[in-house]
């Protein structure tokens, strides 16, 4: 039983792949016969063409063949024709592209390289600009001391103005602004 199985499933398995490509075991009559049939038979088809026609219908079938082979003919070599220019415009274009990859692969190289380039400069300008932000800071704080200082060294003269003018309002108003100075830097010996 086990070996008719395995003849079942062979048989099964040789149809599917004679149906997947296309392989068939009966050649149909009609088929050999058929000029433009997959399974056409030269010389079965001229053995009947012999024995089933007369002679001037085999004369007319010849010259009838020999139409179509020089219309066969001329289409194959238009369609060649039309084909070659096809093939040396697509050789052209893809001789074309290749040639601006080239150029573009190389601009993009050089764009690598500017970049490469940009980036060191940037970092060099930012390296001296960073020195000079920091003495910048420095100076402006410093800048800002000696406001404060000229403020402090200025507001005794000022505070006698202001009650002189009798403008108590900008006297107490300068006075404030001095002591949060004064608290800041009272610690330090030459206040």
């Amino acid at each position: 039983m086990s070996k008719e199985l395995n003849e079942n499933d062979k048989r099964k398995r040789n149809n599917l792949l004679s149906q997947y490509y296309g392989i068939t075991e009966e050649k149909d009559v009609e088929n050999l016969f058929d000029v433009d049939g997959k399974h056409f038979n030269v010389d079965a088809y001229v053995d009947k063409l012999v024995q089933e026609t007369s002679l001037k219908q085999l004369i007319d079938k010849e010259q009838e063949l020999v139409r179509e082979i020089q219309s066969l003919d001329s289409e194959m070599q238009t369609l060649v024709y039309e084909n070659y220019n096809k093939f040396i415009l697509a050789t052209d274009t893809i001789r074309q592209m290749k040639s601006d990859f080239k150029t573009m692969e190389d601009e993009m190289e050089k764009l690598v390289q500017d970049m490469s380039h940009i980036a060191t400069f940037a970092n060099n300008i930012s390296s001296n600009l960073q020195d000079r932000r920091q003495q910048i800071t420095k100076l402006s704080n410093i800048h800002e001391l000696l406001k404060n200082l000229q403020f402090l060294f200025d507001l005794p003269n000022k505070l006698k103005t202001c009650v002189e003018e009798k403008n108590y309002s900008l006297a107490v108003k300068y006075y404030a602004k001095s002591e949060q100075v004064l608290q800041d830097f009272g610690d330090h010996p030459s206040f």
